[in-house]
């Protein structure tokens, strides 16, 4: 009976220290798992301000996407709408165009003919101014021989 005594006492010493160390350490534990699980909160909620910053900016992109897509078929339907009055202004410009094209020959050819008949003038006048220096020196000439005729 001594024995069983003996044995009994040190199971319930036994069974005290793991009580003690239990409790002691329970607390430790707990911190550790409460700091664990605020971390892992923590890390999912600076997760979710990233996820939103993401998810925002998609929306982003979606909406200029999107506004990008309204403005080239906006610029579509104004080239479409404007397609008739350009062709007519281009007709317009062509038709002053050739008409201009048209003038210039005209006073190109005009400026020739009027060079050529002050050309034609100039050597009429060259001609006759000729002639008349030709009678000028022709008469000294006859009135020399007149005049050496006579004496």
């Amino acid at each position: 009976m001594f024995i069983y005594v003996i044995k009994h006492a040190f199971v319930i010493k036994c069974w005290c220290i793991c009580t003690v160390c239990s409790f002691m350490s329970s607390p430790f534990l707990l911190k550790f798992l409460l700091f664990d699980k605020a971390q892992a909160r923590k890390a999912a909620l600076d997760k979710v301000p990233e996820q939103l910053i993401i998810s925002e900016v998609r929306k982003m992109v979606e909406e200029m996407q999107a506004l990008n897509k309204k403005l080239e078929e906006t610029e579509a339907a104004i080239e479409d709408y404007f397609k008739p009055i350009d062709n007519q202004a281009e007709m317009i410009m062509k038709a002053q165009l050739n008409g201009e094209e048209k003038r210039m020959r005209e006073m190109m050819a005009t400026m020739q003919r009027q060079a050529l008949l002050e050309k034609a003038e100039a050597e009429k006048l060259a001609t006759s101014q000729n002639a008349k220096a030709d009678q000028h020196v022709v008469e000294p000439e006859c009135s020399d021989k007149k005049s050496a005729g006579m004496g």
